[in-house]
């Protein structure tokens, strides 16, 4: 569920709101490497940029012993078992490919839904696979174990990029020809595309992809007590319920997150379906 993850994930089409020195902005960088059939993403422009921002902000909240620990990103990078030639510097964006939501496998229970695909930044895409991962021949061509025991798929792209997915058939060959930078911002207006200059996460899901989130929760339990004793049982399935019937008519959701160091901006807007009552 792309859009409620947080990670565990943009790039706009010339865009002169976002046109930094001359250079192509990161987060349009990150937008080119998804596929524009892509049916939802999550992507962070700077993996390094965010780490510096929730430092800045513990930092500035009086809680800077939390980062005695290390920094965030070395945080992250410990929990995934990564760490040699990435580039920090660099994006990291997670999408699902329609092929995914034909096959009903996002719409799964926890625990069986398939990860998304996912391209990092890296210093060397083949060193990268060679340090991170132990190739596993014996579970097809261009599968990979983790650190964690995990069987996926991996390939070194152009751009010193890498590819990860949960199966061969999804592990992309190159980046796409067409990135979804240019659907993503046709669906923006004017103020919406602001909140971009200050992204530090983007996520977007399609029609198809909410319909696929709203049936996998409704074959989740919910959590004992996730309101701390202020509503019953029947009260926290009626709101459940209820959030879950919004979010199936919607034809789209975007949430931006920019964190700094006096709190966290989060940003959200959905596009309701014409045909429904919302």
């Amino acid at each position: 569920r792309l859009l409620s993850s947080t990670i565990t994930c943009l790039a706009l089409m010339a865009s002169p709101a976002l046109a930094v020195g001359g250079d192509l902005p990161a987060l349009e960088r990150a937008l080119a490497w998804i596929p524009v059939e892509a049916i939802s993403f999550i992507a962070v422009p700077s993996l390094k940029g965010l780490s510096d921002d929730v430092s800045q902000l513990i930092e500035t909240t009086g809680q800077g012993g939390l980062l005695s620990m290390g920094r965030p990103i070395d945080l992250l990078k410990s929990q995934l078992g990564i760490g040699a030639n990435l580039d920090e510097k660099g994006a990291v964006v997670a999408y699902f490919p329609p092929s995914l939501a034909a096959a009903g496998a996002v719409a799964q229970p926890a625990g069986t839904r398939p990860m998304p695909v996912v391209i990092v930044a890296t210093t060397d895409g083949e060193a990268f696979l060679k340090a991170n991962l132990t190739a596993a021949p014996d579970k097809g061509e261009g599968a990979f174990t983790s650190a964690n025991g995990t069987i996926l798929f991996a390939r070194a792209l152009e751009n010193n990029c890498v590819a990860l997915a949960p199966t061969k058939e999804s592990l992309p060959a190159a980046l796409p020809a067409h990135g979804i930078g240019e659907r993503f911002q046709g669906r923006l207006k004017p103020a919406e595309i602001g909140w971009l200059d200050r992204a530090d996460l983007v996520a977007w899901a399609s029609r198809d992809a909410l319909r696929a989130a709203v049936e996998s929760a409704r074959l989740e339990p919910i959590p004992d007590d996730v309101s701390g004793g202020a509503l019953d049982r029947g009260q926290q399935e009626g709101l459940r319920t209820k959030g879950l019937e919004i979010i199936d008519m919607l034809a789209d959701g975007v949430v931006v997150v920019d964190v700094d160091p006096l709190g966290i901006f989060i940003a959200a807007v959905g596009v309701a379906e014409p045909v429904t009552p919302l």
